[in-house]
């Protein structure tokens, strides 16, 4: 299953805050919750299309509590759209964060 992986640092939420906001973020955005771990800190996400489907899985490591994971799979999807996918949720999550 191809895969993408990024991670942002967002200095300016507070760190026990930060997950609270990425469950918000996506219970509005276009994906389903498939799993949530409160402890663990970790969101899988999934979302389906005409033509492609697609699996979020975003975490906040307990050593970098203000930094984001987004791992995007997809089993068919191509690079450049797993990378468009991936792009186009870390910018959303931004404008969100900043509003």
């Amino acid at each position: 299953m191809p895969s993408l992986e990024s991670k942002k640092n967002y200095s300016s939420v507070e760190a026990h805050l930060l997950f609270d906001k990425l469950l918000t973020f996506i219970n509005k955005s276009s994906y389903s919750i498939l799993k949530k771990r409160d402890l663990a800190n970790l969101i899988i996400a999934t979302k389906n299309l005409a033509k492609n489907s697609f699996e979020l899985t975003l975490s906040i490591p307990f050593n970098s509590p203000q930094t984001v994971n987004f791992l995007l799979k997809s089993n068919n999807s191509d690079s450049q759209s797993l990378k468009n996918e991936l792009i186009k949720v870390i910018r959303e999550f931004n404008d969100f964060i900043i509003n």
